[in-house]
C-alpha cells in the first residue's frame, strides 16, 4: 500500500538510521542522519505518526506529514552508517558510524 503524506518531505537520504518510538500514545517512525548522493552527510532528524498512518485506512482525509525533530544535548553532526538504540521515549543512543569519511565508533 503506497502512502502519500502531506507537507514538507525529508531530504532523500541513504545509509541513515531509522527507529520507532512511543511518545504518549501515538508511535512514530524516526529517520536520523543518512547521506546525500550530491550534498554529502546529513544532520537532521524527522519523523512520522505510524498511528497516523494507522488512521489512514479508515479517514484517507486524515492529516499525516513528516515533522522535523529538535535534539537535545550533544548533537551526532553530519553522520551517516550508524545505528540507534532506543532506551526510553525521551532517550535514544547512537552507536557508530562516519563522520565525513571518518570512522566514529
Amino acid at each position: 500500500m503506497e502512502v502519500r503524506v502531506q507537507g514538507k518531505l525529508p531530504e532523500r537520504r541513504s545509509n541513515h538510521s531509522a527507529f520507532v518510538a512511543c511518545v504518549g500514545d501515538q508511535e512514530y517512525l524516526y529517520v536520523h542522519g543518512g547521506r546525500d548522493i550530491k550534498v554529502g552527510s546529513l544532520e537532521s532528524m524527522w519523523r512520522v505518526s505510524i498511528t497516523g498512518i494507522r488512521e489512514l485506512i479508515t479517514d484517507s482525509y486524515y492529516p499525516v506529514g513528516w515533522e522535523s525533530v529538535s535534539t537535545e544535548g550533544r548533537g551526532l553532526g553530519k553522520i551517516s552508517h550508524h545505528t540507534a538504540s532506543v532506551q526510553s521515549a525521551t532517550e535514544v543512543l547512537f552507536y557508530g558510524g562516519l563522520l565525513g569519511e571518518d570512522s566514529n565508533t
